[in-house]
């Protein structure tokens, strides 16, 4: 199960446009190598009128990376499944950038800029390479929604709990063999899954999740029904296997 963030409706959407346009406009297709730059050959944005979808404007003359720089009136930036490998320092320029979607990707880290994006309601970056976390992700500190699914996650920092807007947490399908005890300081959160991964335990601090209404603890190592789990008054929705002898 994946639990995310609707969409907000928003003035200007970008969005990574087909193939074929870039086929049109004498691009080839982005290779497993090209980096951020390469994508916006493939961005248009959306007429707030008529609803139109019009290509940015490419000056030839002026890099690509320095290009996406300047777009400073992104709210939503959209690089699904783009095989990238990284990111260019450029983006912590999209300083009004409110959702950013780069899962389906081979990243392996993240620029400290990005961590610069204040404004980031919702960060998907979901089936990815991620080994680890940067304790700069406190920066983040407007997010409402987080996925790390499908990484390769085997600890998390203790900053993660300075995420206190955060609803929906999504850390399924890891290596996490345990979780900080500060994440009992996401109070808002409504979602939390941590299903696949290798933890035996869940902190005391969880049963301070007041508003919590659904945990995935599925396929994990837990001998017993966590006892915490008692406490989290507002919870609808368990899905948790426990291993037998």
């Amino acid at each position: 199960m994946t639990a995310w963030l609707p969409r907000k409706f928003i003035i200007v959407v970008i969005v990574v446009w087909l193939v074929n346009y870039a086929a049109m406009m004498g691009y080839a297709s982005p290779s497993p190598d090209s980096d951020f730059a390469a994508m916006v050959r493939l961005l248009k944005w959306r007429d707030p009128v008529t609803g139109q979808k019009l290509p940015l404007p490419i000056d030839r003359n002026q890099s690509l990376d320095q290009q996406i720089a300047e777009l400073q009136q992104l709210e939503e930036l959209d690089l699904i499944g783009y095989q990238l490998s990284k990111l260019p320092s450029e983006i912590g320029n999209l300083s009004n950038l409110e959702w950013l979607d780069l899962s389906e990707n081979n990243l392996r880290d993240l620029p400290p800029e990005l961590y610069r994006l204040r404004k980031l309601k919702s960060l998907n970056l979901e089936s990815n390479m991620l080994s680890e976390l940067s304790v700069e992700i406190a920066n983040l500190i407007n997010l409402k929604g987080l996925s790390l699914r499908a990484n390769m996650l085997r600890e998390l920092p203790p900053e993660i709990g300075d995420l206190i807007n955060l609803e929906v947490l999504d850390l399924s399908d890891n290596a996490l063999s345990e979780l900080p005890s500060s994440i009992g300081n996401l109070i808002r959160l409504d979602y939390l899954g941590v299903g696949k991964n290798d933890l035996s335990q869940i902190p005391s601090e969880i049963s301070n999740l007041i508003a919590l209404r659904t945990l995935d603890l599925t396929s994990n190592a837990f001998h017993a029904l966590p006892s915490e789990i008692g406490d989290l008054l507002a919870l609808n929705t368990l899905y948790i296997s426990v291993i037998t002898i």
